[in-house]
């Protein structure tokens, strides 16, 4: 529960999707809208009074054009973090296929829609800088020989996904495969305490 109870958090933390825009189409006629989804041909939009309005890309201005492209850009990023960690917490003291820490990763980001580096098999996203910058939750961790101070070590590779932050360098990361368990569980690990090996972050996109 404790697995399902944190993640679950943080899927709460994360930021929600809302603003009244004003559409213009190619007439000069306006809309007061929300945007609610982005098709191959066309837009949804919703009214302040909760009508939804469906409008061509061909009738919209430039400017409305690029606005749901970004949009739809920062939808995916922001989104994809709650589906990896929805995923974790629905298999929380399962063992997801052959019980393998990356395969656990492996799974929870084809299960979000992540598109992994192609030809890079050991790529999970974007190689984060974690000694200057910020890890989030939703990141993975690839850890290669590791040891910390507590005595605990990860192996020749150990692969995990960061659910929670704490202060510091304290995290909470959900895994399998440690210690001989293969269902995934939550572990609380304090970066500062890793003597040895490397650590990589990735970003999935």
């Amino acid at each position: 529960m404790k697995a399902l109870t944190c993640s679950l958090f943080v899927l709460a933390t994360l930021p929600l999707f809302a603003e009244i825009r004003t559409f213009t189409d190619k007439e000069g006629r306006k809309l007061e809208a929300e945007l609610v989804k982005v098709e191959d041909d066309h837009i949804s939009v919703k009214r302040k009074d909760g009508m939804l309005f469906d409008i061509p890309f061909d009738k919209l201005s430039e400017a409305d054009i690029e606005f749901s492209k970004t949009w739809t850009a920062e939808k995916q990023v922001r989104e994809l973090p709650a589906k990896i960690l929805a995923f974790c917490a629905e298999n929380a003291g399962k063992q997801v296929g052959d019980g393998e820490s990356r395969t656990l990763v492996e799974e929870a980001l084809k299960s979000a829609g992540s598109k992994r580096p192609p030809n890079e098999p050991d790529a999970w996203g974007a190689i984060i800088k974690h000694e200057s910058a910020p890890i989030f939750p939703g990141d993975v961790l690839v850890f290669k020989d590791a040891t910390f101070s507590n005595g605990t070590e990860t192996g020749p590779q150990h692969t995990a996904v960061v659910v929670k932050t704490g202060e510091n360098k304290k995290l909470t990361v959900a895994e399998q495969n440690w210690v001989g368990n293969k269902t995934v569980r939550e572990r609380e690990i304090d970066l500062s305490e890793m003597t040895s090996g490397t650590l990589t972050v990735y970003r999935p996109k």
